[in-house]
């Protein structure tokens, strides 16, 4: 290995007539300031597997609770961005940068799909339909999908196609005005799109690199809209979507976590805004009932999950506060809950925010394991003042990183409070 490493960067200086070479040497055989473990592969571009469960050493996928819960707003969808109000059959939905209401419908091909959309005012952005819709996520282009929308202010039909960014395939104008409720409809083949605005042919297009089957939804782009009389037709067939409340107030998980529970636990769970530790929010979390435990787990990217080798020491830590004394334990085990490989109890107290560290050594290999984090539910009373927040985590493997297939990385993190 060599000892010395040296960069030559040629910089244009404009007060100069000639350019100047610049030498930057290197010395690796001069030891500098110590850096964190935690950090090691961090300052790349994230690249997914390439760096999360590759060479960054950060195993937690959604370590600062900073994503916005995936809510189940309306019965038969989620939202996994976004705020979604229904009421009497109307869906009302925010503003902002591309919130996605996605139905439970089962995937297709060929079919056609409408809705009534109502806007108020004439601010601009668009609203409308999305369909053949396949792996959505929080984010503006976090989704597969043909996007079908009127944008107001340009009186315009939108057909756009997202595989996970944006590509215009085509526009068409369109009679439309705010104060009254516009049917957007949409009739879809394998390569084919046809959008059709209060009946009319408007736009038709087809798609030379057209998506698989995917399932319905909802979607605006910077300004808000109200939608009723879902629709959806195949094979002949035409089935009305309700829009029927079911939202629990009392579970709002940061969108890369997924809840825990076992026994007759019950989680209550929502996103904390003051006193956060970092950013704008922290996960605020507490078991109710009397017995079992309930948590919320972490399966790394995209949760794809983890990969614990038996033996191989693990570490990490989580920043907490909480009320009154309370307990957590961090644990590794399979990806159901069913088996677990470790666990580290974490005694937390105290009203500001600390930092609590934590080691763990899986007696079992697993591929498709899981980490959660759990609180026991006959332990304390279900008083929200003794709930632990919890923000910034990490867990990584003790020693030098190293390098794991995608493939491998199905295993699952729960920390759960006790």
């Amino acid at each position: 290995m060599c000892k010395q490493w040296m960069v030559l960067l040629a910089i244009a200086f404009a007060t100069d007539v000639r350019a100047q070479d610049v030498v930057i040497r290197v010395d690796a055989t001069q030891a500098g300031r110590p850096v964190s473990k935690y950090l090691t592969g961090a300052c790349i571009e994230d690249v997914n597997h390439e760096i999360y469960g590759g060479i960054y050493s950060q195993m937690i996928f959604g370590e600062s609770f900073a994503e916005p819960p995936r809510t189940a707003p309306v019965k038969g969808f989620v939202s996994p961005d976004g705020q979604w109000r229904v009421k009497d059959g109307v869906v009302d939905g925010e503003g902002g940068a591309g919130p996605k209401l996605v139905s439970s419908v089962a995937p297709f091909v060929s079919g056609e799909v409408g809705v009534e959309v109502y806007f108020e005012g004439s601010a601009g952005g668009n609203a409308g339909l999305i369909v053949r819709v396949d792996k959505a996520g929080a984010g503006a282009d976090n989704f597969d999908g043909y996007e079908v929308s009127i944008d107001l202010a340009r009186r315009r039909v939108v057909v756009g196609r997202h595989r996970h960014d944006w590509h215009l395939l085509k526009e068409g104008e369109c009679d439309v005005a705010a104060g009254r409720w516009i049917a957007l409809s949409v009739k879809l083949s394998e390569k084919k799109i046809e959008a059709l605005v209060d009946g009319k042919s408007v736009v038709e297009v087809e798609d030379p690199r057209p998506l698989g089957a995917g399932t319905i939804g909802l979607r605006q782009w910077q300004r808000k809209a109200r939608y009723q009389n879902l629709w959806v037709a195949r094979d002949g067939q035409r089935e009305a979507i309700q829009f029927e409340s079911v939202e629990d107030a009392t579970l709002a998980v940061s969108g890369m976590w997924r809840a825990v529970t076992s026994g007759n636990a019950v989680l209550s769970a929502f996103i904390e805004k003051d006193r956060t530790f970092v950013g704008a929010q922290s996960q605020r979390l507490w078991a109710l009932g009397t017995d079992g435990e309930a948590g919320i787990a972490n399966q790394g990217l995209n949760q794809w999950g983890m990969n614990f080798v038996a033996g191989k020491e693990y570490e990490g830590y989580m920043c907490m506060r909480a009320e009154l004394p309370t307990a957590v334990v961090v644990s590794l085990e399979s990806r159901d809950g069913a088996k677990k490989y470790a666990e580290s109890r974490i005694e937390v107290s105290g009203k500001e925010w600390k930092k609590y560290p934590f080691v763990m050594k899986p007696d079992t290999a697993d591929s498709a394991g899981r980490s959660p984090a759990t609180r026991n539910a006959s332990a304390h009373s279900a008083s929200p003042d003794k709930i632990a927040t919890a923000s910034p985590n990490f867990l990584c493997a003790v020693g030098r990183p190293r390098r794991k297939s995608s493939s491998s990385m199905t295993g699952r993190s729960s920390w759960m409070s006790e």
